[in-house]
């Protein structure tokens, strides 16, 4: 699966039956792997899910709004 708008961002299921994650890692260079099983992927949805507010301050808190448009 490609994510509309976002470049180097892919998500597959491998043979195995485990979600795979493929990203594009300006920090390494290259491309990134993460395997995930079904069981593990449940479980970050549930963190996220949990944390999303506290994600989502982190995120932005570095980000400068202007008022003046």
């Amino acid at each position: 699966m490609k994510f509309k708008d976002v470049e180097g961002f892919y998500v597959y299921p491998t043979q195995a039956g485990k979600i795979a994650i493929r990203q594009n890692s300006f920090e390494f260079g290259k491309d990134v792997h993460v395997y995930l099983t079904l069981e593990q992927f449940k479980n970050l949805e549930r963190w996220v899910n949990r944390n999303e507010c506290e994600i989502d301050d982190l995120w932005n808190g570095g980000v400068e709004y202007d008022t003046q448009t």
